[in-house]
């Protein structure tokens, strides 16, 4: 499953690293939100960072999946594309987009149901890619498992 997700607020409804910040109650259940990098890239989907969930900076990396509440989550993504993706003229606009540093980042929001885990990744856009203005990707949600949260 590939759903696209578009910067802003738009919420998507679908059918290892607690959060502390995103109490999982036991009433409501909880989710996971999953950066693991073993996405089709055939299919154009690379690595994606999650950089925040619901404003709160999300510590070490070490874990590519969070535990959070579920329900709706605002969350803050990059791209990790490989920069072999990209032409020596697009290589150049990313290092303007980097040295504005938030001008990297993606927020959207996510609606997360009980007992599933969501696989986020980074879908590059065709040619010609507008680098400068970080129009070069888009957020995804490339697969959903059901899973027994813990």
């Amino acid at each position: 499953m590939l759903a696209s997700l578009t910067a802003g607020s738009v919420a998507l409804a679908q059918s290892g690293t607690d959060l502390a910040a995103v109490p999982a109650s036991s009433e409501a259940g909880c989710g996971r939100i999953s950066s693991f990098t073993s996405m089709p890239r055939s299919e154009g989907l690379f690595p994606i960072v999650l950089r925040r969930i619901d404003g709160k900076e999300i510590a070490g990396g070490g874990s590519p999946a969070v535990k959070v509440s579920a329900g709706s989550h605002s969350l803050m993504v990059a791209d990790a594309i490989p920069p072999v993706e990209f032409n020596s003229t697009e290589r150049a606009g990313l290092r303007q987009l980097r040295n504005r540093r938030m001008a990297q980042f993606k927020t959207f929001e996510v609606v997360v149901e009980p007992n599933t885990t969501y696989y986020l990744a980074a879908k590059l856009a065709p040619y010609p890619r507008d680098v400068i203005n970080n129009a070069h990707w888009q957020p995804v949600i490339w697969r959903t498992r059901s899973e027994r949260c813990r």
